[in-house]
């Protein structure tokens, strides 16, 4: 059975793993590497618990927009990304920084949520950006480089 705080726990793991857009096989591996498992109804004490939840703070997710009184910066799992794939998120950060800059009123850099948007239509991406493999972030450069290149020619 069950504790509360346990129940608690295993809602929020699983809120935040459908909140994130985290598919089925990413999901799995990330609990087999981090407590042995590969479900969460496997899960029966709340350390276990507690580590997932910490790997999810770890990597951005299920964190509140603000802590500390200072904005959250949405693109830090960029660079804590495997290095492969860590090339492609730098591109599509610096990509996000120009599509910032066509947005009105300008931003320093376009929100994740509109980068994923941009995604979804033009590479038929449904997965967060943090959980997408190389082949996938390489359409999504593409994608963005579309986009992009279609807005200059209007502007001009």
């Amino acid at each position: 059975m069950q504790t509360p705080t346990l129940k608690t726990r295993l809602t929020a793991i699983r809120a935040i793993r459908h909140k994130a857009g985290m598919d089925d096989d990413v999901y799995r591996a990330l609990l087999q590497r981090v407590i042995g498992v590969t479900s969460s109804t496997q899960i029966k004490d709340l350390t276990s618990a507690n580590k997932v939840l910490s790997e999810f703070r770890r990597l951005g997710l299920g964190v509140d927009k603000k802590q500390d009184g200072k904005p959250k910066n949405e693109w830090a799992f960029v660079f804590r990304m495997i290095p492969t794939r860590q090339l492609y998120g730098r591109k599509i950060f610096r990509l996000a920084q120009q599509l910032g800059v066509i947005q009105t009123p300008a931003v320093p850099v376009a929100s994740k949520a509109y980068v994923e948007g941009i995604a979804k239509q033009m590479a038929s991406c449904t997965t967060a950006l943090e959980f997408c493999d190389e082949e996938r972030l390489h359409n999504i450069v593409i994608a963005l480089q579309a986009h992009l290149d279609r807005y200059k020619k209007r502007a001009f």
